[in-house]
């Protein structure tokens, strides 16, 4: 087990051998808001299922290297997986949507561009990381190992056509939808795809693809919620039944 010694814990995206270093906005996080120092004791994660307690041994300008003890893992994932597929909101919503569904433990997240959608995800690798960076802060905070795989942006069609390996719902405001609770009542996979349009809702056309594919048309509540709202809410409404 980690050392109860260990009163910090930060990702290091490689946990191997007997030393592993901390850079980028984890470093950031731990020299300048902990002012953690050399000698201090912290527990590292990498986001692949491993840990380990250890002893900050050197500090630099934005490293710190940790000697480990013991390395552990990789540990079972959580179940469901659950794949988050998004139409993404604007600015910082984005921001909310992506350290809410790592909170909560969802296992991959994509967004994706349909009909109605007003923003179109930048792909590039600093958005990626920095995407991973608020990822991180979040699984850090929740006491997790595993980090989200953050998968390219990707058009609905073809997040159809890639199937939903395993069970799909689809957040939906009009007839002809179920509860989560109902949905969920036929459900014996581990592997949950979920899909969030835009706040202009999905045209009839998608929803009938989706239907088709074998996705699920699910209600939350009786109100109209923003993109991020029904991401986080569908997540943990799936994750509560499901467990």
């Amino acid at each position: 087990m980690v050392s109860e010694n260990a009163k910090h814990r930060l990702f290091a995206e490689k946990l191997a051998g007997s030393e592993a270093i901390v850079t980028g906005a984890e470093a950031h996080h731990a020299l300048n808001v902990l002012r953690l120092h050399e000698g201090d004791r912290v527990e590292l994660f990498d986001g692949q299922g491993r840990r380990s307690a250890g002893t900050i041994v050197l500090t630099s300008r934005g490293a710190a290297t940790v000697a480990l003890d013991s390395i552990e893992g990789p540990l079972p994932a959580a179940l469901p997986r659950i794949h988050l597929a998004f139409s993404p909101p604007k600015g910082k919503r984005l921001d909310w949507l992506l350290e809410k569904a790592a909170e909560l433990g969802a296992a991959r997240l994509q967004p994706i561009h349909c009909r109605r959608s007003v923003v179109t995800a930048k792909a590039g690798p600093v958005a990626r990381q920095r995407w991973q960076a608020i990822c991180a802060s979040a699984v850090r905070q929740s006491g997790q190992t595993y980090l989200p795989e953050i998968l390219p942006p990707a058009q609905f069609g073809d997040v159809l056509s890639a199937g939903m390996n395993g069970f799909g719902l689809i957040a939906h405001t009009g007839p002809d939808t179920c509860t989560v609770s109902a949905a969920m009542g036929q459900c014996s996979e581990e592997n949950i795809t979920l899909l969030i349009g835009p706040e202009g809702g999905w045209t009839d056309d998608e929803l009938r693809e989706a239907v088709t594919a074998g996705y699920r048309p699910v209600r939350l509540g009786q109100t109209t919620l923003r993109v991020e709202t029904a991401a986080v809410a569908l997540t943990a409404a799936v994750i509560a039944l499901y467990r």
